[in-house]
């Protein structure tokens, strides 16, 4: 009777066991379903935000709306969640705790979190705009700068003292393009107005003489003799002012070719070619020193080929055109020493200048197109050198190209 008794007790607590079990199972389940169903709206929710702030990205606003835009939504979303979670938890510790809280209650604690995230979202918004405006000021005055320069102001720079850290860097950049740019333009110029000037004559000449032939070449033997003898030298002389002139406008962007050699070498090279061009003036050396130096042979050569050019065009034949060549501390020179006409010292600060002729010289040598020394000074400021002008009107002219013993390529910028 007694085991009878207790076999329905036992089987109601492995019921109300089983169905505890089962209850339990269920919970969990649906907990897992939650969890889950809440990692997906995790994920969604992130995704709306990264797909929100690649449309703004997009968009044709400028960059300070633009950030302000993806500030605020960021800032939007961050606040989001940060007051659902403090809303969940206060609930949640309220149910944890067995806190009876009031309905009245969780709807105000819901409405001010709303409330005060819009406050937080705008006022951390209108912050970044401020805050965005004031950092940009110096870009928008770059931008307002670089807007005002055209190809009739390329002397303009931007203000490099106005700027900080990256944007004072790229005002440096920029400053340095229109440095190049300018530079560009104005060889451009140069070359085209010089190209003018000195085409002109030698162009003119050979319509002449082209006039000449067909009303009495064919007629005159000596007509067509003289008038084919000027269009070849015409045509020569305009062959070596168009060379010369392209040499000035590239000198600029020249790459230096540094080597080791001794300006005694170069001043036997010029002598033996003048030799050879059996001139008639004595072109004699003077080496006090050889002068080794680390700089471009062939470019000094050139330097110093124009400038005995210059020295046998200005000086009466069968003359002397010395060229002497030495060191002085951690220099080197090269002076080509004429007994010619001399120049004013008035003219002597531009002869350097181009096509600048000295009055008591101008229209001695046809074939003289005034761009001799302008090439030798260009090559030795290429150098980081210069070139010193001595003379006395009467009795003759003395240049002295002075370099460093080795060519540096900071300092030739320099000057």
């Amino acid at each position: 009777m007694n085991n009878m008794n207790e076999n329905p007790k036992n089987a109601i607590e492995v019921e109300e066991n089983v169905e505890e079990t089962i209850e339990r199972i269920i919970k969990d389940k649906s907990e897992q379903k939650k969890g889950s169903a809440f990692g997906r709206a995790i994920k969604k929710f992130f995704l709306s935000i990264g797909h929100s702030v690649g449309k703004v990205k997009k968009t044709l606003l400028n960059i300070t709306i633009r950030t302000t835009a993806i500030n605020f939504l960021l800032v939007s979303f961050s606040v989001a969640i940060l007051s659902l979670i403090l809303v969940f938890s206060v609930e949640m510790y309220f149910s944890q705790n067995g806190i009876d809280a009031e309905q009245l209650f969780v709807i105000q604690l819901r409405v001010t979190a709303v409330v005060v995230s819009v406050l937080i979202v705008f006022f951390v918004t209108f912050l970044s705009f401020l805050s965005l405006r004031f950092t940009l000021a110096p870009l928008r005055r770059i931008i307002k700068q670089v807007k005002g320069i055209t190809s009739e102001n390329l002397s303009m720079r931007l203000d490099e003292e106005g700027s900080e850290n990256e944007l004072k860097e790229l005002a440096v950049a920029i400053n340095r393009l229109l440095t190049d740019v300018d530079e560009a333009f104005s060889r451009q110029k140069k070359f085209v107005s010089d190209a003018s000037h000195e085409l002109r004559t030698p162009i003119s000449v050979i319509q002449g003489y082209s006039t000449l032939l067909m009303r009495w070449g064919k007629d005159d033997k000596d007509v067509l003799d003289e008038s084919i003898e000027s269009i070849a030298m015409e045509a020569d002389n305009m062959k070596k002012i168009v060379e010369r002139l392209l040499f000035l406008a590239k000198i600029g962007k020249y790459i230096v070719n540094k080597q080791e050699f001794a300006c005694s070498e170069i001043l036997n090279r010029i002598i033996d070619g003048y030799k050879m061009a059996d001139v008639k003036h004595n072109v004699i050396a003077n080496v006090l020193d050889e002068g080794r130096v680390i700089s471009d042979y062939s470019l000094l050569t050139e330097c110093v080929r124009a400038m005995v050019d210059n020295a046998i065009k200005y000086s009466p034949e069968n003359t002397d055109v010395i060229l002497s060549c030495g060191k002085d501390g951690d220099k080197v020179f090269i002076s080509v020493q004429d007994f010619g006409v001399g120049i004013k010292e008035e003219d002597q600060r531009r002869i350097f200048d181009r096509l600048y002729r000295c009055d008591n010289v101008r229209g001695r040598d046809g074939n003289s197109c005034g761009l001799g020394l302008t090439i030798s000074q260009s090559i030795i400021e290429v150098l980081g050198g210069k070139i010193k002008v001595e003379s006395e009107v009467g009795k003759g002219s003395t240049f002295t190209i002075i370099l460093p013993l080795k060519y540096n390529a900071i300092e030739a910028d320099k000057k």
